[in-house]
């Protein structure tokens, strides 16, 4: 490990081996607490947080008492994740919070876009946006109670996109980009279960069911009509993809 940029005391030494071992995203207090006692050192958590963050060793994220590490390799204090590893350290201390990456972050990382948004966008797994933690709010751009669970890729909670197709019918007024899924809409829909797109939509109210229905009529013509079809009385009220004219009231 290549320490001439980055001291390390004595009594940190083990810690930081340690660290370098294990390579964590995210530290919190707790983990440098169990690091302390494998160590025998007796100082305080907070004592060797404060000086790994001092010598660059650790990153402050919004979240208080969770840090990012910057191990050796990174030849200085600078962080890998960024706004990621700020989700990551939020997460790590709701761990009672269930949430996934959405919208255009989850065609991200469903290979869908090939860039991220400049904003991460979160979804929180929940039918209250009351209910969504203070912190979490700045990254959580809905509150979207699925029935499906998040698709985890490459260790990220994902909305799956029979999730999302039915999101941004049931939630329009929280789409920004409807151009982006207007253009591919064709690769979304390739790459859907038929089957979990009826399962996330089941039980939704009659507006998200036809703007679905809508959304679909061009790539799926028999797919949509047979959500027509399940309806009992459908009320044909359809939002085309347009960001002026789908700025109506979310059903979920």
């Amino acid at each position: 490990m290549d320490t001439s940029k980055r001291p390390i005391t004595k009594y940190l030494a083990g810690i930081v081996s340690q660290l370098e071992l294990d390579q964590p995203d995210i530290v919190s207090l707790a983990d440098i607490a169990s690091y302390v006692s494998v160590d025998a050192n007796r100082v305080p958590p907070t004592r060797v947080a404060h000086e790994l963050k001092k010598l660059g060793w650790l990153i402050p994220t919004s979240q208080p008492g969770f840090y990012e590490f910057s191990p050796g390799a990174n030849s200085g204090a600078f962080s890998r994740g960024g706004k990621t590893a700020d989700i990551k350290a939020i997460a790590a201390a709701h761990p009672e919070i269930e949430w996934c990456y959405a919208f255009q972050s989850a065609l991200y990382y469903h290979g869908i876009v090939d860039q991220l948004p400049d904003e991460p966008q979160l979804s929180v797994r929940t039918n209250n946006v009351r209910n969504i933690p203070v912190t979490f709010r700045k990254y959580a751009k809905s509150a979207f109670l699925s029935r499906l669970a998040p698709q985890i890729i490459n260790g990220n909670p994902v909305e799956r996109l029979e999730t999302l197709l039915v999101h941004i019918c049931a939630k329009p007024g929280h789409v920004n980009d409807w151009f982006l899924y207007e253009e591919h809409l064709p690769l979304i829909w390739e790459a859907c279960d038929k089957d979990r797109i009826m399962e996330e939509l089941s039980g939704r109210s009659t507006a998200t069911k036809n703007r679905l229905a809508y959304l679909l009529s061009g790539v799926a013509p028999d797919f949509s009509s047979k959500i027509d079809s399940a309806m009992k009385s459908p009320i044909h009220f359809y939002l085309p993809i347009d960001p002026v004219l789908i700025k109506g009231k979310d059903n979920e």
